[in-house]
């Protein structure tokens, strides 16, 4: 099983049907691969951010505006990163802040809905393999 994870970047209409296609061709090799694949709305740092609600009442935003805003990191991602991430350590202390919200997989999910589609996709790939 592969995933290909991508941003929406305000097109996730039109991946939905590239990415339908992909999955078909990837189906379709002599050696058939299972390829998922799923755009985050509208980029893939809306996941870490979903994951920090108690946080995200600072940024002045409705989690709608957010899902909604095409440029998710550089207009709620970087200043959410400034704030609590740490500029001391790699990737400005993303890691610790993915594992964060990772505590949270639930509320993610509930926020993203297109993450919880791809596990429903992967539990059901999964199902007819057993």
């Amino acid at each position: 099983m592969i995933l290909f994870i991508a941003d929406a970047d305000g097109k996730a209409a039109n991946r939905k049907e590239e990415f339908r296609r992909l999955e078909q061709l990837a189906d379709q090799q002599p050696r058939p691969v299972k390829l998922l694949c799923c755009a985050a709305e509208q980029e893939l740092e809306i996941w870490l951010l979903a994951g920090h609600p108690d946080k995200l009442r600072d940024l002045g935003q409705s989690w709608r505006e957010m899902r909604a805003e095409v440029s998710v990191k550089e207009r709620f991602f970087l200043p959410f990163l400034e704030e609590y991430g740490d500029p001391a350590v790699p990737s400005q202390g993303r890691e610790r802040l993915m594992q964060e919200a990772l505590t949270n997989h639930e509320g993610i999910k509930s926020r993203c809905e297109e993450l919880q589609e791809l596990e429903n996709r992967i539990r059901a790939h999964i199902a007819t393999l057993t």
